[in-house]
């Protein structure tokens, strides 16, 4: 991968690693998972750690090759289709060379969030899965900077991302560690293929739900306004799925550009989002909203991964604010004459900018 030009895709064996993956959640339950994990979190232990275990998932450590950083991407994929009620991308992050290795977790598995800057003044930030006795760590956007997590409160019980947590971080202090935007790369790109895999199964649910379903005499899917629809949704779809892909590659390569790709990335799969996602609904109708179809059950822990560590409003002047520093090297380069007057904001004020809405929100 790093000794190639960039290709939106992944190697052959990788991809059926993937199959496989999916393969075995599905036959494990699925969509039940999350159901199940409701009512008695304890089978996100006791039933959904095994069986990532035993795929030899929760070894991959992608800093040691690009073959397990596709891997850890495809897996990601997979657990995403399903909403898997498992922090697989922050499981994965936590193997980063960021994390002190001296530093103790008393026997848990460590585990990489990304929230907001500024949660350490701001007071608790939220982490998806953040209930689990893992040993968290968080790398703050858009700084990188890393630090242990002290206290992590028990996960509220919300209709809208059930499994959120509220975590204390310590300031500032010997168990801290240098500021790593590769560390903050890897976990937000892991997120944004997590995301790729609930759009995947949105879409193929409501395509399969248009088919389906027959008012005046034909399947739906025969009318020109859901044919519409579900053309949009299928192109932002794919535009996401190349950028994750890219921003993938770039990270493989090291290029000085990629947490300008990775977050670029995550803004198109926010994007993708809100299109796919509101096709869904719309043309399932009122069953979308019902925990009966799986539709249901994608829409409502998706949240969690579009809102945290940052809503797409603030993933836009993140971009915007990381594309006047750095340019953009796309099709087109950026070029901006007044870069210097642009760049004139401090790090700490475009921080406060980011995260002040954020600290407040309820995913």
């Amino acid at each position: 991968m790093a000794d190639k030009h960039f290709e939106a895709n992944v190697d052959s064996e990788i991809r059926e690693f993937g199959t496989i993956v999916h393969r075995a959640l599905d036959e494990a339950g699925g969509f039940e998972l999350v159901e199940r994990a409701e009512a008695d979190p304890q089978i996100q232990l006791g039933v959904i750690e095994p069986i990532l275990r035993q795929l030899g998932i929760l070894d991959l450590a992608p800093h040691q090759g690009d073959d397990q950083l596709q891997a850890a991407a495809v897996a990601c994929r997979a657990a995403g289709a399903f909403v898997l009620p498992y922090p697989l991308a922050e499981r994965i992050a936590g193997t980063s060379p960021a994390i002190p290795t001296g530093t103790t977790s008393d026997g848990r598995p460590r585990a990489l969030a990304v929230v907001a800057d500024g949660s350490r003044s701001a007071g608790p930030t939220r982490i998806n899965m953040g209930g689990l006795a893992f040993d968290w760590w968080v790398v703050e956007a858009p700084t990188g900077s890393i630090a242990r997590a002290s206290s992590v409160a028990t996960a509220g019980a919300g209709r809208l991302g059930p499994f959120v947590a509220d975590v204390e971080t310590r300031a500032p202090d010997s168990h801290d560690v240098a500021p790593d935007i590769s560390a903050l790369a890897l976990s937000l790109n892991l997120q944004s293929f997590t995301l790729l895999g609930v759009l995947d199964s949105a879409l193929q649910l409501t395509t399969r739900h248009t088919n389906d379903r027959v008012q005046f005499g034909a399947p739906i899917v025969k009318y020109q306004a859901v044919q519409h629809q579900l053309a949009d949704a299928l192109i932002a779809l794919q535009s996401f799925e190349a950028q994750a892909h890219y921003a993938l590659w770039s990270i493989a390569t090291e290029r000085p550009s990629l947490l300008v790709d990775v977050v670029g990335a995550r803004l198109a799969g926010l994007q993708a989002a809100d299109i796919v996602i509101r096709a869904g609904h719309q043309l399932h109708g009122a069953t979308g909203f019902c925990d009966e179809t799986p539709m249901s059950w994608l829409s409502r822990h998706s949240q969690p991964l579009r809102r945290l560590p940052l809503d797409r409003s603030r993933t836009e002047q993140w971009f915007v604010d990381l594309v006047l520093e750095n340019g953009f090297d796309g099709i087109f380069p950026t070029q901006f004459p007044d870069h210097g007057t642009v760049t004139s904001k401090t790090a700490s004020a475009r921080a406060a900018r980011l995260v002040t809405p954020i600290s407040e929100a309820h995913a």
